[in-house]
């Protein structure tokens, strides 16, 4: 019995001898983005989406901030920069549901060739009576893939892709994009801070202020968590370079690597002078160009929000003498502006971080 795999056929770009090379659509989310999984499994969490690119964009070839000419063949993780083919980060689930969608055209396809089989056996034979109808190929509904919760697009090369909050590069052009994402979470603590000034128009001054205060906590989360990753990233690196540094010298000696967990960090980040020892550990000075004033609005802020986390707003007499103002017991003095300074000022912390997120090449080792 020869098949005739007509349903099959329309997935098939061609053949080689009698072997089909066929090409699946995979699952999409409603903005068109695809599923990826970086090979890393140190990465974390490796989850990341893939999405067309922006017709918004107009591409400047020459940019400098190009580690990849976009488009170009390969995917680097948005997490961690390692490169793959853009096939092999495609998930095991997608994986079940393109081999799904094949077997029910298979099936479909032989149920009808054994029908017709049939009809030409027994067709004229008036003895036997034969029915038979085509099985008709079902219409497979291909699953549907959640939106992670940030849709992004590269602001270098257009490129849509979806991450968990933070991530560091363009999957397709290899771009730093670290600071576009802080500018993302900015976006979202002014909202916040434009919803407490409705609030407060609507004559509710408390749940203003209190508005205020969780926009004020969350600034410092998001300035906390970068200068956290960061570092990881970065630590990873200075090691890589050392390591690298070693085999050109040949030297014996093993080179001594900082290996930081992230549980080891702890509260590390949450005090710049702290964090900038780290950074000066591994070659990285975060203060660099930032002025005293920039220093003094995030000092003052951090000693806020420990205030506002830990005593409801309340200052003591340790904090009236550190902010040098006049109210012990009374709550503590925040104002929209003040959060938008220290966003502001935060940038400029930041940008060293960028740089050296900048610096580090990536590479596409495509097996």
């Amino acid at each position: 019995m020869t098949i005739k795999f007509k349903n099959l056929e329309t997935f098939s770009k061609g053949k080689t001898g009698s072997t089909y090379n066929l090409e699946l659509p995979t699952p999409t989310s409603s903005s068109g983005k695809s599923e990826m999984i970086c090979k890393n499994v140190a990465c974390k969490p490796q989850h990341f989406m893939m999405g067309p690119r922006s017709v918004n964009i107009i591409l400047e070839l020459d940019k400098k901030t190009f580690k990849f000419e976009p488009g170009a063949v390969g995917v680097n993780c948005p997490y961690c920069g390692e490169g793959n083919y853009e096939q092999n980060l495609i998930s095991d689930r997608d994986k079940k549901a393109a081999v799904k969608m094949v077997t029910e055209a298979v099936y479909a396809d032989t149920a009808n060739s054994f029908s017709d089989m049939l009809k030409k056996a027994f067709g004229n034979n008036r003895s036997i009576t034969v029915k038979t109808s085509p099985r008709a190929y079902p219409k497979y509904v291909r699953p549907y893939r959640e939106d992670l919760l940030r849709n992004t697009e590269c602001l270098d090369c257009g490129r849509c892709y979806g991450v968990y909050a933070l991530a560091f590069f363009c999957p397709d052009c290899g771009s730093s994009n670290f600071m576009q994402h802080f500018n993302h979470e900015s976006v979202l603590i002014d909202k916040q801070l434009a919803l407490s000034v409705d609030v407060k128009e609507s004559g509710d001054s408390e749940l203003a202020y209190r508005l205020v205060g969780n926009a004020l906590e969350d600034s410092l989360t998001v300035f906390e968590t970068f200068l956290k990753r960061g570092f990881l990233l970065l630590e990873k690196e200075y090691n890589k370079n050392l390591i690298e540094q070693s085999k050109d010298s040949q030297n014996i000696k093993s080179p001594s690597l900082k290996n930081t967990e992230e549980k080891d960090l702890k509260s590390r980040f949450q005090n710049l002078y702290n964090a900038h020892l780290k950074y000066l550990d591994i070659g990285i000075d975060i203060k660099l160009n930032v002025s005293e004033t920039e220093l003094q609005i995030i000092s003052s802020i951090t000693q806020k929000r420990h205030v506002i986390g830990h005593n409801l707003s309340l200052m003591d007499s340790n904090m009236v003498e550190k902010l040098d103002v006049d109210g012990e017991g009374k709550t503590v003095p925040i104002a929209a502006k003040e959060v938008q300074d220290f966003l502001t000022s935060c940038v400029c912390v930041l940008k060293n971080v960028d740089n050296g997120i900048k610096g580090i090449k990536l590479e596409r080792v495509l097996t």
